[in-house]
């Protein structure tokens, strides 16, 4: 990925692709985040076409093809834009106000709200599903709950600011799990 971050930055650089302004003075581009990218454009017509050439560069250079889990979040761009980005990226797109969609995270712009987090819930639930019909002992299963359901809802808090209700549910399923049979 650093290979298409520097083919972003030579195009910023060379004032052909504008990013998003966040304040005076600082313009963002992209992030790369282990082997995913988020790039910012603008959303006009000349950011798109500076961004699909970078794509066909980085694919002709590498032999690397785009992933195609990619989407696009748009906020405020022209139905025109929109159409426009469409034909070029032919991604699935999404608006701003619907939420980001990352690493199975739902970046939402009011994500406090316990209704957005209910999925990490459903997702808890569907892994101690599997585990309710082994044979555990109350020791097998704290260890499990400290691992997998603590550790979870460790790291998604240090990620962001998670409602009050979530962790009291998630203690509950913990305690729901532990308590389970004879």
């Amino acid at each position: 990925m650093d290979g298409l971050s520097r083919l972003v930055k030579e195009e910023f650089k060379r004032e052909r692709l504008q990013g998003i302004k966040i304040t005076e003075g600082f313009i963002l581009t992209h992030l790369l985040f282990v082997d995913d990218v988020l790039l910012f454009l603008n959303g006009s017509i000349g950011d798109l076409k500076i961004m699909k050439n970078t794509f066909t560069l980085f694919q002709t250079t590498t032999g690397m093809d785009v992933n195609n889990k990619l989407t696009l979040t748009e906020a405020r761009c022209s139905p025109y834009e929109i159409h426009y980005a469409l034909q070029i990226f032919q991604y699935t797109l999404l608006r701003l106000e619907e939420g980001l969609i990352y690493l199975g995270y739902k970046l939402k712009p009011l994500g406090y709200k316990i209704a957005y987090w209910t999925w990490l819930i459903s997702k808890m639930e569907k892994g101690l599903n599997i585990w309710y019909y082994k044979y555990l002992s109350k020791a097998d299963r704290l260890i499990l709950i400290k691992v997998s359901l603590e550790a979870t809802q460790v790291y998604w808090m240090s990620l962001t600011w998670i409602p009050r209700g979530i962790p009291s549910r998630i203690q509950a399923l913990c305690y729901r799990f532990l308590w389970k049979g004879q």
